[in-house]
């Protein structure tokens, strides 16, 4: 579950709505074992952007905390 503020998420269990353009471009960006760093950067940037605190372990996983 994704949620960032002015509305713009991923998919949300209370209201089942999702952002297609967002999820089709996230789909978009290969992202195969040993080469995520695109797809990394992809959601870094849309965080950064969404002003949504995150980190990015040594494995490249990513823990944000939004509200």
């Amino acid at each position: 579950m994704l949620i960032v503020k002015n509305n713009a998420y991923i998919c949300t269990n209370k209201t089942k709505k999702m952002d297609k353009k967002l999820l089709k471009e996230i789909l978009s960006i290969p992202s195969y074992s040993g080469n995520e760093f695109k797809l990394v950067n992809f959601i870094c940037d849309f965080l950064k952007k969404n002003e949504i605190l995150y980190e990015v372990d040594e494995m490249f996983n990513i823990y944000c905390t939004k509200g």
